[in-house]
């Protein structure tokens, strides 16, 4: 009579030490210019700006790193020197949460405390979850201290100005500056899978490394831009792309998995300029009613063909559809091909593109060519999922001889 019971106790037990153990993170936010913005980790049901999509939304005046804990979002702002916080809504927001701080940039939290960054005093933070209990110099003697991530024991920071990444225990003994070295200009930290993950301006990369700190890998993603902020969850890494990489200087939300494929430089269409990411296990419902635009197609890897100026793009696309080189009027060939969905459940499509003749754009690309061996174009493409609109997608690149 027993058993059932018995049964049923040990399969709660095991419900409670899953979700301890294996919930995945859902939701992430990110801060853009002076705005905040949020969606799923599929890029999917973006709101922004904060709150809820709507204007003006809220604001700071130069927000750097981002966290989050069950009720709230927190950031530095380096121009008023505070730690903000607001809603994970985005509303109540109180830009001087703590005031009186130099340069504060990345910021964490843990269910007790929040801890910064600061690289104009070159000091850790530290103050109470409610915002008392205030100690700018909690660790002294870092370097431009940018990103900042804490764990179950340690707190750790980079240290810009030597290459490195530091680590001390969480009450603030044990400091090592030197912790994990190799990196040129670390920005931006973020833990998971017993890993560490870092944001390098200098190489334009993303790194990895044990927690212990060894298996140091300083470029896991190449093609980072400038990373300002890092944070990871049991399945990806996704970085803050402030200013993007020569000769694209728009920055953007990327994502990568924790071995660094399948890396998706834009993750939310249209960012640029973000400064601070952080993740939470939130799921942001898709709004019943008529169907919404089509799922965003990413531009992945562009191949040269130097005998003939032809250019091959790969599209990921989330599903079959139509898709159309809307400008400008070059020749073009799309190429839906047959290989089978990647591991994210999208297709790969590839679109092979040349200067065309016969129209306005097709002359003035090969007079550039001609001159400058090189012509740059803005490609806009037009995709759309069968019974929902069409969107556009816009890259940039450039033609060459």
């Amino acid at each position: 009579m027993r058993t059932r019971p018995l049964l049923m106790l040990a399969l709660g037990l095991l419900a409670l030490l899953s979700l301890g153990q294996g919930r995945a993170d859902a939701a992430v936010y990110w801060s853009s210019f002076s705005s905040f913005g949020k969606a799923n980790v599929d890029g999917s049901a973006a709101l922004w700006p904060l709150p809820n999509g709507s204007a003006p939304g809220l604001h700071a005046s130069s927000p750097c790193g981002l966290a989050v804990d069950a009720q709230h979002l927190y950031w530095g702002d380096t121009w008023t020197g505070t730690v903000g916080r607001a809603t994970l809504a985005g509303s109540a927001p109180d830009g001087a949460f703590i005031s009186g701080l130099g340069s504060p940039c990345g910021v964490a939290v843990t269910a007790t405390h929040i801890y910064w960054s600061d690289f104009e005093t070159n000091m850790i933070g530290r103050a109470r979850l409610d915002g008392s209990e205030v100690e700018p110099g909690f660790v002294l003697g870092a370097a431009r201290p940018c990103g900042i991530a804490v764990d179950g024991s340690h707190v750790y920071w980079t240290n810009q100005t030597r290459g490195t990444i530091g680590r001390a225990d969480l009450g603030g003994a044990n400091v090592d500056q030197a912790f994990i070295s190799g990196a040129e200009f670390p920005c931006g930290l973020g833990i998971a899978a017993g890993q560490i993950f870092w944001g390098d301006q200098g190489l334009e990369s993303i790194g990895r490394a044990n927690l212990d700190g060894s298996g140091v890998l300083p470029v896991l993603i190449a093609g980072a831009g400038e990373p300002w902020g890092v944070a990871a969850n049991s399945t990806h890494v996704f970085w803050a792309n402030r200013n993007g990489t020569q000769p694209d200087q728009h920055g953007g939300l990327g994502r990568a998995r924790l071995d660094g494929t399948e890396v998706i430089p834009q993750l939310v269409p249209e960012l640029s300029f973000v400064t601070g990411v952080a993740l939470d296990s939130t799921v942001i419902p898709v709004p019943p009613g008529p169907p919404g635009p089509s799922d965003y197609p990413r531009f992945g890897r562009l191949q040269r063909n130097k005998r003939d100026g032809s250019v091959v793009l790969d599209l990921q696309v989330p599903a079959e559809g139509g898709l159309t080189v809307q400008s400008p009027a070059i020749g073009w060939r799309l190429d839906k091909g047959a290989a089978p969905p990647l591991a994210t459940g999208d297709l790969r499509w590839r679109l092979k593109l040349w200067p065309g003749k016969g129209t306005d754009a097709a002359r003035r690309i090969h007079r550039q060519l001609r001159r400058d061996g090189r012509a740059p174009i803005v490609l806009r493409v037009a995709y759309q999922q069968e019974g929902r609109p069409v969107v556009s997608r816009t890259k940039r690149f450039a033609f060459t001889r």
